[in-house]
């Protein structure tokens, strides 16, 4: 309601200006019309300033009503921010104090207490990668998110990683992988490991119980790509660069039901780019996406 009384107010002043500056171009054009002066290039002279005025005033105004409605879009970007992550903090939080206190005052079976062992280190697993998520932002916006880079075997550390994360999802989801062997690669390894759980996160995420997530590693002429295909609801071709954008969520806030900061992706394309890279997705057919880190060659 606020923002739409901002833009009711911005429109009426335009109109207002408008008006007020055609009504003196009149009156300047009438004042020396009646002291029997007018002329035809005299005419044409008013006309066309007035023109360039016109014009100067919309571009201005236009220029104007971009930022704002910008500033307004990111306001509302942020305020959806703070409470997504409000939830996303409780959330965890309360799960492992719920299966803690039922360690404690239940006492259960060793099977289920292994089991809710699991599911207190999954959701702590969680809590941790959102806390990351934040101090890895507010560290590229300070500019003070150096690299530490080292030669290392990419094929392995993207096997690891996705066998970890195949082990902590709560759903059941097939996992395939199709990396080159022995690939070796230059970088920081935990940059590109925030990079990866974020990408096969997001994977998980979105994909229905018995789908597929596809892992794959390439590498040829030196470039290395890896990729993280999901057989989910895909992104609509509008979106494809918006949700590489921090805070940016796909969607309508008040019909969407998955949960998430807007956070994870902005961080594989920073830490993409840091490393010479590129990050961007395709579709995948027949349904789902794919997301694609691109790397040149080491120099």
């Amino acid at each position: 309601m606020k923002h739409r009384r901002i833009f009711i107010l911005f429109i009426l002043l335009l109109v207002y200006v408008l008006a007020q500056s055609a009504w003196w171009l009149y009156n300047i054009y009438n004042l020396h019309h009646l002291s029997g002066s007018a002329d035809k290039n005299y005419l044409v002279m008013v006309l066309g300033e007035g023109f360039v005025f016109f014009m100067i005033l919309i571009i201005g105004f236009y220029i104007t009503y971009r930022s704002l409605k910008k500033e307004i879009k990111f306001s509302q970007q942020q305020r959806n921010f703070l409470l997504s992550i409000t939830h996303e903090l409780k959330t965890p939080i309360a799960a492992i104090k719920l299966y803690l206190q039922t360690i404690q005052r239940r006492k259960p079976t060793a099977e289920k207490q292994e089991e809710m062992i699991f599911k207190s280190l999954s959701e702590n697993e969680r809590l941790n990668t959102l806390v990351e998520n934040i101090l890895t932002v507010t560290k590229m916006e300070d500019e003070a998110y150096p690299l530490n880079k080292e030669k290392f075997n990419l094929s392995e550390f993207i096997e690891d990683v996705g066998l970890k994360m195949m082990d902590a999802q709560g759903k059941s989801i097939n996992f395939e992988f199709i990396l080159q062997p022995d690939v070796e690669f230059y970088g920081d390894k935990n940059a590109l490991y925030m990079v990866l759980i974020n990408l096969i996160g997001n994977a998980v995420k979105y994909s229905d119980e018995g789908s597929n997530i596809t892992i794959s590693l390439f590498q040829k002429n030196g470039e290395t790509a890896f990729s993280i295909a999901d057989e989910g609801p895909g992104i609509p071709k509008e979106e494809k660069d918006e949700v590489f954008k921090k805070f940016y969520r796909i969607g309508n806030e008040s019909t969407r039901t998955n949960k998430g900061t807007g956070l994870g992706l902005f961080i594989v394309k920073q830490i993409t780019q840091l490393h010479g890279g590129r990050a961007f997705v395709k579709r995948n057919k027949p349904k789902g996406s794919i997301f694609v880190c691109s790397f040149p060659p080491a120099e």
